[in-house]
């Protein structure tokens, strides 16, 4: 009977340590896995930390390399007032749009290389960015284009929002984009520029020209024959114009316009037979531009939908471009790339805050590594693996 009374107790006894031990052995598994989990959670924190470190350095360094390359090429010191004026300007367009701090500062590269000043230069980005980003051009070759363009046709920099609010509008309005409009500039900016011609006529008469098929150099080059072959009186045009009695100057000597000019070799040819006509515009086009001159002659004779004249169409649509750059822009990034293109730049200026405070230690570090493997190389040099090693502990020591 004692006995049963004494095993009884004892299962009972064994029963309460087998729970004690169950309950210290899952807490002691609870442990482990907080343990675990904590690690974890301290590795992925690391790993995090080192993965915003190593952007900021990349982001940073591209900026910074983007910026020296500015001064080098602005002749200016880095850290003097000029310099962090333009870095502001380039941060704050990397934090405002679409485009990184980096890009705005290669932009500002190519303004200094046509020759522009700080001021200017920091004027003009926002409207070479918005027209980069409106375009779909890639911000350095936009503001390569623009200034190009700028000094072809003789725009100052007060100019620049309206004559870049033209090239928007000829871009929705006629059949070619920004950039082959730029491109035609580049062909003919010169004698536009000598004749006093408008940006809106001569948008005009290079959108006629796009909307057949001729656009960029190619419709640059062959409105600048024409225009030349117009007004010098020269050669087999010259001769030609005066038989049409045709001038393209006043009484005083002042060119009339290229539209003007046009209208009255499209009159002076009117009653002609084809070949006759034909032959005139041949003159005044020459053979390789004849095809060209044709173009622009059509854009005098047809006409819209509603009865107006494709020429007048295009030029009152032109007149009333203010704004249109900053409209294009916005509707082509009020989607979520865009969103995100602007989340990227935002943080991209982050990395380069984050880079500014550790950029002195990170030069320091490298620019004693390449002491010391210059040291080691010389050591090599001189006396092989053995003066190497040797020297490895001097190096040791500089650390």
């Amino acid at each position: 009977m004692a006995g049963g009374k004494e095993m009884e107790i004892a299962i009972k006894i064994a029963g309460k340590m087998e729970s004690s031990f169950n309950n210290a052995m899952s807490n002691a598994v609870k442990k482990l896995l907080k343990l675990e989990l904590g690690i974890k959670a301290a590795v992925a924190a690391a790993g995090a930390i080192k993965d915003i470190g190593a952007a900021a350095i990349k982001t940073g360094a591209d900026f910074e390399k983007s910026m020296s390359g500015l001064a080098a090429t602005a002749g200016i010191d880095a850290g003097s007032e000029q310099y962090q004026r333009l870095e502001n300007a380039a941060r704050e367009m990397g934090r405002a749009t679409s485009k990184s701090a980096a890009e705005s500062a290669d932009a500002l590269q190519y303004m200094a290389l046509a020759g522009w000043s700080v001021e200017d230069s920091i004027k003009g980005l926002p409207s070479i960015l918005h027209l980069s980003e409106a375009s779909g051009m890639e911000l350095a070759r936009t503001s390569d284009m623009v200034t190009d363009t700028m000094s072809a046709l003789g725009i100052s920099i007060n100019e620049l929002p309206g004559y870049l609010d033209v090239v928007a509008k000829a871009q929705n309005t006629t059949n070619q984009s920004a950039e082959q409009l730029m491109e035609a500039y580049l062909g003919v900016g010169g004698t536009l520029k000598s004749l006093g011609v408008s940006t809106e006529e001569s948008a005009t008469a290079l959108g006629v020209l796009a909307n057949r098929g001729t656009k960029g150099s190619e419709a640059g080059t062959a409105l600048n024959a024409i225009m030349v072959n117009l007004t010098t009186g020269a050669g087999q045009a010259g001769k030609a114009m005066e038989a049409l009695g045709v001038s393209a100057f006043d009484s005083e000597g002042n060119f009339i316009g290229l539209k003007a000019t046009l209208e009255k070799v499209n009159e002076a040819t009117k009653g002609m037979t084809q070949e006759e006509r034909n032959a005139a515009l041949a003159a005044i086009g020459g053979k390789q531009h004849l095809d060209s001159l044709q173009k622009l002659m059509a854009g005098l004779n047809d006409t819209t939908a509603d009865g107006t004249q494709e020429w007048a169409a295009i030029t009152e649509g032109l007149k009333d471009a203010g704004g249109a750059l900053e409209e294009m822009r916005n509707r082509k990034v009020d989607n979520l790339a865009g969103d995100i293109d602007v989340i990227k730049s935002a943080a991209s200026d982050l990395g380069i805050s984050i880079y500014k405070d550790i950029n002195t230690p990170l030069r320091s570090a490298v620019q004693l590594g390449t002491d010391m493997i210059t040291e080691l190389n010389n050591a090599y040099g001189s006396g092989g693996m053995e003066g190497m090693v040797g020297a490895v502990g001097g190096c040791m020591a500089e650390v």
